[in-house]
């Protein structure tokens, strides 16, 4: 059977979002929490706008999410938001910088080296998946989780292009 570096690479992504996804939804805020949360899940459910600077994007998106048939609450729709940008985001993060890797070094010859260059990429999502700071913003209701998928969306979109 021949490597392929891509499909070992798509399981490796797959792995790293759903561990993320599993690991958030076990810990999301199921309610209201401190600070800005309950601003963002109440300007996400009237659309208004929030303290400045306005975060128009977040605003839309929970819009969105609040009326995703779901049986959660209003809050728990909003958190799930964060919870499932933060997924997105590790695995951007995965996917980033195992691109580079791969423009570094070239293909893998092997499936030895395939998992070789794969490893550093997957401690790296996993460090940043329980870091305390990107952990706390992913389970409540809060901006910084769809910052941060999509700077690394747009960074893997800038790799690619």
């Amino acid at each position: 059977m021949e490597f392929s570096d891509r499909a070992l690479r798509n399981s490796v992504a797959l792995l790293v979002f759903l561990a993320s996804l599993v690991v958030y939804l076990l810990t999301m805020a199921v309610t209201v929490s401190f600070w800005d949360a309950g601003e963002f899940i109440s300007v996400s459910y009237i659309l208004g706008i929030p303290h400045s600077p306005g975060t128009p994007l977040y605003v839309l998106v929970g819009r969105v999410f609040t009326m995703l048939p779901l049986p959660m609450s209003v809050a728990q729709k909003v958190n799930f938001l964060s919870v499932l940008t933060a997924s997105l985001g590790v695995l951007t993060a995965f996917l980033v910088s195992s691109s580079v890797l791969r423009f570094m070094y070239g293909r893998p010859r092997s499936a030895g080296g395939g998992v070789a260059r794969l490893a550093g990429p997957l401690a790296g999502s996993f460090f940043l998946m329980f870091s305390d700071t990107y952990w706390t913003n992913a389970v409540e209701a809060e901006v910084y989780a769809l910052s941060a998928f999509v700077m690394g969306l747009c960074t893997l979109l800038a790799l690619r292009w």
